[in-house]
Order: C-alpha cells, then structure tokens, then sequence
C-alpha cells in the first residue's frame, strides 16, 4: 500500500508540472473532465483488474473461510513456488508472444495466426511434460528447498504436484490471452470481462465443492477457471474462422501433439514415477536423489528430441514468427 501511494504521488506531481506547462493560463490538464472514451476504457479495464484480482486472490479468502491453518501453509507454499516457476518460464514468453502477434496484426494477420498456431502446439507439448513428470519431482523439490518436516507435511507434495498438473493450462492460457489483446477491440473487451466473471464463479464452486481434497481442491478450481477462459479466448480466434458448432474446441483439439510424441512423454512419466518411488523408499536421500535428477534428465532428453524429429514444423512456425516470417500452415 506504501508504494501503491507512493507512486501514486509522483504520477500527481508528474501530471501537475505537465498540466501547469501545457495547460497555464486555465485549469491543469489533471483538474479537466475526463472523456467519454477515457471514462468507457477506465471502466473496463478496472472491471477486468477486479475479476482477476478475484482470480489470484480468491483461493486466499476460502481457505480462510475453511479455517485450515496447515492447508493454509502447504498451500502457500506450493502456490510461491508454482508462480515463481510461472514468472521464470512463461512470463517472458508471454510478453514476446504479445509483441510479435501485435506486430504480426498490424501488417500480416495470416502470420500473428500461423505464429499462434504453432506456439500453441509447442506449448501444448511442454506443458504435457511438465504435467506428467512434474508431479514426481515435488517431493524431492521440497525435500531439497525446505527440508524433510515440508516434504512429508500432509498436502505440501500433492498441492505442488497438482500445481504442475496446471502448468499446461497456465502455458495456453498465456498464450490465448496475449493474442486475443492484440486483437480486441474495447467492445469485445467488454464482453471478455463477463467470462472472467464466470472464470471467478467457476473457480469458486468447484473449490468449495471439492473442500474435502484439502488444498488440492483449491488449485482444481483454479484449473476449472482457467479452463473456462481458455475455451472463451480460443472461441473468440476460431470463430470467424471455422464453420464447426464449437470451433475453439476445435482449435484446442489441433494443438495436441502427435502420437508418437505423447507416447514418448508417457514413458517418461511411467519411469519419474517409478524414480519417485525408488527415492522416497531410499535409505540415503541425497545419493538417491542424483539418480532421480538423472532420470528426470534423460525423460527432458527424450521429449526433446521426440518434439525435434515429430514436431519439427511447430519449432520452425514458432522461430519464423518471432523472425516476422510467413510459414506454410498445417493442415489438421
């Protein structure tokens, strides 16, 4: 609240010198109405802040009304580490992500689709990796950053092993969302703040549905109302596009990785797990744990070069989209 205040201050004197230069004799630029059209996009986007304040805090308050002090502190915990790896890894995606479709729409929409497209199936594929192997590396992650008493607390491992489950969802989310804010116009803005609304109902519901699941309950809910804004934002991209009754399922589905691809993933996953259950029962942790890291590795080494021989035309859309070239679109 300090510094929101702060820079609140200095954002009043910055307007007060510019309306005094610009604006004397007569009242400052900051003392003058605001437009109409001023007033319309300030509306909007703080509807929008509001729902997804509603989004990223509303998991807090139920856990509050649950009054689970440990679920409270395994929760936390598993979320700090979840956004962490989400400001590390898909953050800075997202933002060149939004810059080159913005650039794309500005003189070549077929490109910002075509980039889209095979970010989409990229995404789709790391993000399955890290659902299928995440899980079986939270113990060891927590083991490793804060001892044995959290790894074995109750919900801590399954929360952040849900969490990664959600990275898939968080990776297209990111995505869809950076597009469709290079594309919208104020009044489809308008109408996307309605489905952030449902996002939040959704999200609620299933959480309190699924109290019973501890703090894993929370982090379904927080999927649920992903979910729901994934299915709205790839709607709004296929719909002019596709005569199909839901074409942003339709999108979605042509994301998926090959067959092959996810067979590899399978077998990874099956071998982390079995790694996971070696270690945990291992009377010596830490020589157990570099095996495991080894098995995780070589699961990494083979998704990736299964995505370089089966997914080889998604690496070439998404390296000739930040490029500013034009690729050949697959047809599904």
């Amino acid at each position: 609240m300090a510094y929101a205040a702060a820079l609140l201050c200095c954002f009043a004197a910055g307007a007060c010198v510019g309306g005094l230069r610009g604006a004397w004799p007569g009242p400052p630029r900051y003392l003058q109405p605001v437009a109409p059209a001023q007033r319309a996009l300030l509306r909007d986007f703080s509807l929008q802040a509001a729902w997804k304040l509603a989004l990223a805090e509303g998991d807090k308050a139920l856990l509050l009304l649950a009054r689970q002090p440990q679920a409270t502190g395994a929760f936390g915990l598993a979320s700090a580490l979840g956004a962490l790896l989400v400001r590390l890894l898909l953050q800075p995606l997202e933002e060149a992500a939004y810059a080159s479709f913005a650039a794309a729409r500005a003189g070549r929409q077929y490109t910002a689709r075509a980039a889209l497209d095979a970010m989409l199936r990229l995404l789709a594929l790391a993000g399955l990796f890290c659902a299928a192997v995440g899980p079986s590396f939270a113990h060891a992650a927590l083991r490793c950053l804060y001892g044995a008493a959290w790894a074995t607390a109750p919900g801590a491992a399954s929360t952040l092993g849900a969490f990664a489950a959600l990275i898939p969802l968080l990776a297209l989310n990111g995505v869809l969302e950076a597009y469709t804010a290079a594309a919208m116009t104020a009044s489809q803005v308008r109408r996307g703040n309605t489905t952030l609304l449902a996002a939040a109902c959704a999200q609620a519901v299933v959480g309190i549905s699924l109290r019973g699941m501890g703090p894993a309950a929370l982090v379904a809910g927080n999927g649920a109302g992903m979910a729901l804004r994934i299915l709205a934002a790839a709607h709004f991209i296929a719909k002019g596009e596709s005569t199909a009754a839901l074409p942003g399922m339709q999108m979605l589905v042509a994301t998926a990785p090959r067959a092959r691809t996810a067979a590899v993933v399978a077998a990874a996953a099956a071998a982390a797990a079995v790694s996971d259950a070696a270690l945990r029962r291992a009377p010596a942790f830490w020589p157990a744990l570099g095996a495991h890291v080894a098995v995780g590795m070589a699961a990494a080494a083979a998704t990736a070069a299964a995505a370089a021989t089966w997914e080889r035309e998604a690496l070439r859309g998404v390296a000739a989209a930040f490029k500013g070239r034009t690729t050949k679109k697959r047809r599904c």
